[in-house]
């Protein structure tokens, strides 16, 4: 046997390999119409007969000049036997470019509209959801009625379960993990933002960072307003909190029970009174306890990814 044909042999094993499996001689047999000692007859060197390696081409979608030389042929279409449908259809654009190829730009046209909407459909299919113990939720602020709550129930308040059946991956978007007093990236590893849909369609956003999640299991992320020097809003940041009590020195966001959330710095407290350092001027300020609904230490700012 030649060169040529034991490469051709090759092909034939790989088509074999690629569509039905390192044991996949019989299916591929039967998908040919012929018996499976015959082809095992082709694996071992007996050449196929070019009729045959048309319907090898035709059952896998494979490019026959491929099969035939190993070089694959440029702006081919292969039709295969599941796509044979098509083949009026394609006839008939075929012959209206003949007899009017002037439409040629606009065929082109409305096929590339098409495509980009099946990409974009394609990117926004429901990909399997993450494992729910890499998932840390994320929430707002005016959700967090108790900063004890089982991760689970924080979860509930913002959305959906994450996990439901029919529900997935619907975008995602990394981020990194700062260190909220210097703003320092902090080794935590992979970290993205997810979105997952359930199997209503309602939509709940997650930080996935498995590192932290693992560490850290009854970490909550919280979305909450940042305020200028002044205390004033000007947007909205992601903060990953703990619900262990505020070491002092340590950022901190508290929600009251009037007057929203902040980002503040914990300077301790006494006689039922909370110390707050105002984080842009340094000022302090009084609340009493019986005043915030609660108060998490920072652990990390979650920003864009560089």
């Amino acid at each position: 046997m030649s060169e040529i044909e034991k490469a051709l042999i090759e092909r034939v094993r790989e088509l074999r390999r690629r569509h039905f499996g390192p044991r996949g001689k019989a299916a591929f047999a039967e998908k040919l119409g012929i018996s499976l000692a015959d082809y095992e007859r082709i694996e071992r060197g007996s050449l196929p007969a070019g009729d045959l390696m048309v319907r090898m081409c035709e059952a896998t979608g494979e490019d026959l000049q491929w099969l035939l030389t190993g070089v694959e042929s440029r702006g081919a279409v292969v039709i295969t036997g599941a796509r044979n449908r098509h083949q009026h259809l394609l006839t008939r654009m075929a012959a209206a470019l003949d007899e009017t190829p002037e439409i040629a730009h606009q065929l082109e046209a409305f096929l590339g509209l098409l495509l980009e909407g099946q990409a974009a459909r394609g990117r926004l299919a429901l990909a399997p959801a993450p494992e729910s113990t890499e998932l840390i939720p994320i929430v707002d602020w005016r959700d967090v009625a108790d900063l004890n709550a089982p991760t689970q129930a924080l979860a509930k308040q913002s959305g959906p379960a994450p996990l439901a059946p029919g529900g997935g991956l619907t975008r995602r978007r990394g981020v990194q993990l700062l260190s909220p007093d210097a703003g320092r990236a902090v080794e935590s590893g992979p970290a993205e933002i997810v979105a997952i849909r359930d199997e209503s369609g309602a939509e709940a956003e997650y930080l996935r960072c498995p590192r932290i999640s693992t560490l850290l299991p009854n970490a909550v992320a919280i979305r909450t307003p940042i305020e200028s020097e002044v205390g004033s809003e000007r947007g909205e940041a992601i903060v990953v909190v703990s619900n262990d009590a505020p070491a002092p020195g340590a950022t901190v966001l508290c929600r009251l029970r009037e007057g929203g959330a902040r980002l503040r710095v914990w300077l301790g407290e006494n006689d039922g009174n909370a110390r707050l350092g105002r984080l842009g001027d340094e000022a302090v300020e009084i609340e009493p306890k019986t005043g915030l609904a609660w108060c998490a230490e920072v652990l990390f700012q979650v920003t864009a990814a560089a």
